[in-house]
């Protein structure tokens, strides 16, 4: 039978009343609090005891002040004196229990200085979650803007969009929560009422999701990229494990950030070490990955398997060392590429979702917007569309499950066969 015990439990200082509830259930159940860093409870195996808990807010640290700091020392003096015993400190966060549940005395009597700590500390917290969910936003912003079927061909590409609306659903849901109770408090407090907060039950619905949110990126990315279609196997699975670290590193170093056993000075310099440190290993990760893509690049040359289109389908010698040909795919897309020399370029976009392919075709459009590609009669089925520009060396295909963006500069006398040509090979069904 093990004797500790480690779980997530995440929670803002305004559902504090919910983690004293999680708390005395866990003391229930033999467990005992036994040191808190977020987002982790440690607890350690009692005998099964009916305690209550207060976990309050001390607005009379710094979150850089040592754990054991004078003012600390001092105010969980005065909370033992009014019965409660000090069980661990996370931050302002201070932790205490007491033996006599039924004790009323409750640490902080002034409901008004406690719900502007509660505010001050939320706030603190949401600001930095919101950013990241702002920044999150502007990058898919970006990438739909310029890369598009990048971004859905790649199963990797999906699973972050995925995780990432999920992140920004989450924060902004997040953000509500916490002003319908700051409206309600407030109007509470000033009909002299007592601070109502979350409860125990709505906290769990909330770590239900986030939990599910973790287990996702901690086995859905490794598995994504070690199954993913694209690319080199090995390179895959080395990122897979590159990210495993990455994030093995990164915990580690909130560790060191966390740690509250030294002076102010030293936390201070902790603090700024362990940013920096966080910065250079996630850029070191990305940089990595980006020289890995690079580095294969030239392994997708003359790669020319699945691709029924070639400069030698119009009577033109193919020599391999001016041919760039390669494929992704995704659980939503498929994207094909080839590219020989400056006489013939196209990407063939395949996807079995209608919302894919028009989102690609709107995407194509506005990049080639500057040549002015019109809509084309041909004697191809009607579900084709032909866009064309005046030269009729860019075009636009598009039929009920494929896109195709192409670039010709082989001399091509007779316009309407060189597009039964392209239909015949790259867009009829099978």
């Amino acid at each position: 039978m093990r004797d500790k015990k480690t779980t997530l439990f995440i929670y803002s200082p305004y559902e504090c009343s919910a983690v004293e509830e999680y708390l005395e259930i866990m003391a229930g159940k033999g467990w005992m609090i036994k040191s808190l860093r977020k987002p982790f409870f440690k607890f350690k195996r009692i005998e099964p005891r009916r305690l209550k808990f207060s976990v309050d807010i001390f607005e009379g640290i710094s979150t850089l002040d040592p754990r054991n700091s004078e003012k600390a020392l001092d105010y969980r003096a005065y909370c033992e004196a009014a019965g409660w015993e000090y069980v661990c400190q996370q931050d302002k966060i201070q932790v205490f229990y007491t033996e006599d549940y039924d004790k009323t005395i409750d640490i902080k009597t002034d409901n008004n200085e406690k719900f502007k700590a509660i505010v001050k500390s939320s706030l603190s917290g949401l600001s930095n979650t919101l950013f990241i969910a702002i920044l999150a936003i502007l990058n898919i912003c970006i990438q739909a803007f310029f890369n598009i079927d990048g971004m859905i061909t790649s199963n990797i590409g999906v699973l972050a969009v995925i995780l990432t609306i999920a992140f920004i659903i989450y924060n902004f849901i997040s953000l509500a929560s916490f002003s319908k109770w700051a409206i309600k408090t407030k109007k509470i407090l000033e009909d002299g009422r007592y601070i109502e907060y979350n409860t125990y039950k709505q906290l769990k619905s909330k770590n239900i999701f986030i939990n599910l949110y973790a287990v996702l990126i901690g086995l859905g990315v490794p598995l994504f990229m070690i199954f993913q279609k694209n690319g080199d196997k090995t390179v895959n699975v080395g990122t897979a494990i590159a990210f495993i670290v990455v994030i093995i590193l990164l915990r580690w170093v909130q560790y060191i950030k966390d740690n509250e056993r030294f002076s102010k000075g030293t936390n201070v310099v902790l603090r700024i070490g362990a940013g920096a440190l966080t910065v250079v290993i996630t850029l070191a990760f990305f940089v990595g990955l980006v020289a890995l893509v690079i580095g294969r690049i030239d392994e997708q040359k003359n790669i020319t398997e699945g691709f029924n289109l070639r400069v030698s389908d119009f009577g033109y010698e193919e020599y391999d060392d001016r041919l760039i040909s390669y494929t992704n795919s995704s659980i939503l897309a498929e994207k094909s590429k080839y590219n020989y020399g400056d006489l013939l370029d196209y990407t063939v976009f395949n996807s079995n979702y209608k919302l894919a392919i028009k989102s690609h075709e709107v995407w194509l459009k506005n990049k080639l917007k500057k040549f002015d590609l019109d809509l084309i009669e041909t004697k191809l089925p009607k579900e084709v569309k032909v866009y064309g520009n005046e030269g009729r060396t860019r075009y636009i295909i598009s039929s009920d499950n494929r896109v195709l963006e192409l670039y010709n500069r082989m001399k091509t006398d007779d316009e309407g066969k060189f597009l039964d040509i392209v239909y015949e090979k790259l867009l009829k069904e099978n």
